[in-house]
């Protein structure tokens, strides 16, 4: 198995569009069409790899975020997925969606939700 974790002082302000496009990918999609759709919306955080006897299994790791907040508003999404490719098919892929905001209250709350594809 190797994995390479990269490390970013910039993330991508996309987390609702990544939201958005990586509610379309189903299983069995091929991987050049899911890494080119969520490298326009989001940053590569890591990959892992591992090899099989007759397979291949890759991890990618994804994140962005945005921060909306103004003056004392603090408002801020982050998205965090993974997608999992066994010899270069879609197999596996789930994200986390959170909103940290003070719009309803004094105090900071967290929002989060959570998806996995074919669920």
């Amino acid at each position: 198995m190797k994995k390479i974790s990269y490390g970013t002082n910039y993330l991508s302000e996309k987390a609702d569009e990544s939201k958005g496009v990586f509610e379309t990918f189903r299983i069995g999609d091929e991987k050049e069409s899911v890494l080119k759709r969520m490298k326009k919306v989001s940053d590569i955080t890591s990959v892992s790899v591992e090899y099989g006897e007759n397979t291949v299994k890759e991890t990618y790791e994804f994140a962005a975020f945005h921060d909306i907040g103004v003056l004392h508003l603090v408002e801020i999404i982050y998205f965090n997925a993974s997608v999992v490719f066994e010899n270069g098919i879609l197999t596996d892929g789930n994200y986390t969606y959170t909103l940290e905001t003070n719009a309803e209250s004094d105090e900071i709350e967290v929002f989060e939700e959570e998806y996995r594809i074919g669920e």
